[in-house]
């Protein structure tokens, strides 16, 4: 997502677009908040993939506006899907962590997601999070830490993330799982 572009617009081409906002450096795996200083009301906002030739790779996008009120719309983007036709431009407004837009080619406007939000509002707020297909510890998310005791998973303890990482007291040269309690998905063996 390095050099990838937060847009809007009040043109459905985008032909009249301002930059919101540029990620400079590689973002964490974890959802990222910029505050926007520009006021100006756009009826069309996307995310335009990296010019490094990147796919797209965001899991999930969120816009506010006046007053922290989350903007919603209508889909728009890039059509098509790089990995198995799944990973389309209405993933990353799909509320999933664990869904991402992949687009068909990165080649500059050729690959982006957005919303059409019916009307001109004010961008406030963009919060984003990249892939996290690795399965990734997320802040906010509950997980469960197993170790493998007398021929079964026993959990040895439950935890909410509060950053990227869990710190737990464990038996040593065990063979442990991490889980995430939601979308059931190993986070990582230990």
């Amino acid at each position: 997502m390095q050099e990838g572009v937060f847009e809007g617009a009040n043109q459905a081409d985008f032909a009249d677009k301002k930059t919101l906002y540029t990620i400079k450096d590689m973002p964490k795996a974890d959802y990222q908040t910029i505050r926007v200083p520009d006021m100006t009301a756009y009826r069309y906002v996307r995310y335009v993939f990296s010019p490094k030739g990147g796919n797209g790779n965001v899991a999930e996008i969120e816009f506010y506006g006046e007053k922290g009120k989350k903007l919603t719309g209508k889909n728009i983007g890039t059509p098509g899907a790089w990995y198995n036709g799944t990973t389309t431009c209405d993933k990353a407004f799909d509320g999933n962590i664990y869904t991402f837009f992949d687009a068909p080619e990165g080649k500059g406007d050729f690959a982006w997601t957005g919303l059409d939000l019916g009307k001109p509002q004010s961008i406030c707020e963009i919060r984003y999070c990249p892939r996290i297909e690795d399965g990734r510890i997320t802040s906010g998310r509950t997980y469960e830490l197993y170790y493998w005791n007398n021929n079964e998973w026993e959990v040895v303890e439950r935890k909410k993330a509060e950053s990227e990482q869990l710190i737990f007291q464990v038996p040593a040269n065990g063979l442990f799982y991490l889980r995430d309690t939601k979308n059931d998905v190993e986070s990582h063996h230990l």
